[in-house]
């Protein structure tokens, strides 16, 4: 049977912590940021908050609470993948095909989702301009999402293994 040792566990448990520290930080961020969006820019001084300039404040704000719940979640499933590790299961691949699954679909948003708005908002009106813009930092994070795909994939071969390991013995 594969054990883990102690201190892992404790890693794990202080990282899931942090992870739900980092959960309700980037809610509060993105919740301001919404709000900021939709209702107007604050008086805040050095505090900032913008979007993509071809979308409309009411579109930024609800692109960016879709972007900010779907991040939400991807946190949310780390934290469970840590809770397995931390009550000792060695090869958690479930939480972590989610934590993936949830990364791409924030990535995909906030990547796909202003061309999609443009290109609604350019039907509804008979005509407009769309645009889709992809730096090397959003590839690269899609690039690293599918990665965690596949290293699920091998975590759930890995506890097959593992499996098969302590039934002969």
């Amino acid at each position: 049977m594969v054990e883990l040792c102690r201190r892992t566990r404790r890693a794990a448990r202080q990282l899931r912590w942090l992870t739900f520290a980092a959960i309700g930080l980037a809610v509060l961020a993105c919740g301001f940021a919404a709000v900021t969006l939709a209702f107007g820019k604050p008086a805040l001084g050095p505090i900032v908050v913008g979007m993509d300039d071809s979308l409309t404040s009411a579109q930024g704000a609800g692109l960016l609470a879709v972007t900010g719940a779907l991040l939400a979640m991807a946190l949310l499933r780390l934290a469970a993948m840590l809770r397995s590790v931390e009550t000792g299961q060695a090869f958690p691949a479930a939480p972590l095909r989610g934590f993936a699954c949830y990364l791409f679909l924030a990535v995909l948003a906030s990547v796909a989702g202003p061309p999609l708005i443009q290109l609604a908002a350019a039907a509804v009106a008979g005509g407009g301009r769309v645009e889709l813009g992809l730096d090397g930092g959003e590839v690269l994070l899609l690039f690293v999402t599918c990665l965690l795909f596949f290293v699920a994939q091998l975590l759930g071969d890995a506890q097959a293994i593992a499996d098969d390991a302590r039934q002969i013995v």
